[in-house]
């Protein structure tokens, strides 16, 4: 069966595995982050890894997931707040140099919902919002049977939209982004701020009905019932770390983006899943992608010399 090496690169950890095209998953494995960052390069511990995945799943080619801003091309990473190194890196060249192999660049949250959408079987004809609340706001748009990456390839950085009147400066630089207000080190703060005896695991379950935590509910599902208000999707997927917490309260987030949601439509027909999602996801939609999108791809690889 043709296979594809899929990598999911986080800020935590980096996974790979070889995807196959029924979306199954072999040699699954993690690695911190910070191993490929104080050990060697980057780029150099990426290249050894995947060689060692290649050594013994010969593969059509690489798809790999970052946590980045990537060119409308999807062969450049434009910025990568969190691993130094990669700002302005044209990882596709140069992995696609030292493999003779295509690559394939894509959003990491992207990946995430390609991957949600296969295991909810949700067509190609269905306009999709991925939401995935986190450290910050991932965020994926699916719409006319494609993932828009807009005109210069960063679309979807619905966290960092401006909130009026906002002015605390986000790690972008920019006064007033969202996720600096909703994001999980947010979260992390109201925790500390008013709640300094419960550990932030169980923040939701034992203070679901307080106002604050109420209040934090409330401006979560304002930003999302917004893009749903713009882009009228048929369905809206959710996930993330925050939103798997004990205890967090679903149902509330549902009822607060729906009163939010303009009536008839888009909010008429309107369907929200939960992401059942667990650490191999990435990997997985990035092969999904690959196989997808390997014809486009293919065109930048030279043929090797006899």
């Amino acid at each position: 069966m043709k296979s594809i090496i899929g990598v999911d690169v986080g800020g935590t950890y980096v996974r790979m595995g070889v995807v196959y095209e029924d979306g199954s998953l072999a040699c699954f494995n993690m690695y911190e982050t910070a191993e490929f960052i104080e050990k060697g390069t980057f780029m150099g511990n990426l290249q050894n890894h995947i060689k060692s995945l290649l050594d013994n799943y010969p593969s059509l080619g690489i798809s790999i997931g970052f946590p980045s801003t990537i060119d409308k091309g999807r062969r450049t990473l434009l910025s990568t707040p969190n691993i130094p190194g990669l700002d302005d890196l044209n990882v596709a060249d140069i992995l696609e140099g030292f493999f003779n192999l295509p690559v394939l660049l894509e959003k990491d949250v992207n990946n995430l919902l390609i991957q949600d959408m296969a295991r909810l079987n949700l067509t190609e004809d269905r306009d999709t919002l991925g939401f995935y609340i986190g450290t910050g706001i991932g965020n994926a748009i699916f719409l006319n049977g494609r993932m828009l990456h807009g005109a210069h390839g960063v679309a979807g950085e619905l966290g960092h939209t401006p909130l009026y009147k906002a002015m605390d400066v986000c790690n972008c630089g920019n006064p007033g982004c969202a996720e600096t207000y909703i994001g999980g080190l947010a979260l992390q703060r109201l925790q500390e701020k008013n709640f300094p005896g419960t550990p932030m695991p169980d923040l939701f379950k034992l203070h679901n009905g307080d106002e604050i935590i109420l209040g934090y509910i409330t401006d979560l599902s304002v930003l999302i019932a917004a893009e749903i208000n713009i882009l009228d999707p048929n369905c809206v997927i959710i996930g993330g770390g925050i939103i798997k917490m004990n205890g967090f309260p679903h149902k509330k987030l549902e009822e607060e983006i729906m009163a939010r949601t303009r009536k008839p439509y888009p909010a008429c027909g309107l369907v929200i899943h939960y992401s059942k999602g667990d650490q191999t996801d990435g990997v997985i939609g990035a092969g999904i992608n690959g196989f997808k999108n390997f014809s486009a791809v293919s065109r930048h690889v030279s043929t090797p010399a006899r």
